[in-house]
């Protein structure tokens, strides 16, 4: 789904959010995807999770969204998804 208001970030520091570092999708047509078998999925493999495999999170292509410098892959404990409205 194409989108220009979908974004993901990362922490440098998770006791400062002032190390946020955000990235607004470019709009393309993969922003946001859907597989029956994966978490959220975000871009053209930007970043993503298989639980088919593991709760290893990756990120590969890295074409829908600029780059947050993240590693290629990462184990994730916990993570959380928001939807936010606009009024």
């Amino acid at each position: 789904k194409s989108t220009k208001d979908s974004f993901i970030f990362s922490f440098t520091n998770k006791n400062n959010f002032r190390t946020a570092k955000v990235v607004y999708s470019k709009e393309d047509q993969h922003s946001v995807r859907c597989y029956e078998y994966c978490g959220p999925f975000f871009g053209f493999g930007d970043l993503y999770t298989n639980y088919a495999f593991s709760n290893v999170w990756k990120t590969e292509f890295r074409r829908s969204y600029p780059t947050l410098d993240l590693p290629d892959s990462m184990n994730v404990d916990d993570y959380e998804v928001f939807q936010v409205i606009k009024k």
